[in-house]
C-alpha cells in the first residue's frame, strides 16, 4: 500500500526518491545525498528501500522557507 491516512483523515502518500526530487524541484542525487548525510526530509526504509512521507517533506520544505526568511534572511 502506498498511501496512509493522517489524522486529519486527508491521505498521506509515500514517495520515492524522485518523487520527493520533482516535489521540492531538486535531483534524485541530492535527495540521495541529503539522506545520506542526515539532512533534508526525514525518510524511512519500507521493504530495503528509503521513502519519505508526503506531510514530512511538505513540512520541511515549510520549515527551510521560514528559516530563509527570518529574521537574519538577506
Amino acid at each position: 500500500m502506498s498511501e496512509n491516512m493522517t489524522n486529519t483523515g486527508l491521505v498521506d502518500r509515500i514517495l520515492t526518491a524522485k518523487q520527493v526530487a520533482d516535489l521540492i524541484g531538486s535531483t534524485h542525487g541530492t535527495i540521495r545525498a541529503w539522506d545520506s548525510k542526515g539532512i533534508g526530509p526525514k525518510s524511512f526504509k519500507m521493504n530495503g528501500s528509503r521513502r519519505w512521507r508526503q506531510s514530512t517533506v511538505l513540512d520541511w520544505l515549510a520549515a527551510q522557507e521560514a528559516a530563509s526568511n527570518g529574521p537574519d534572511a538577506a
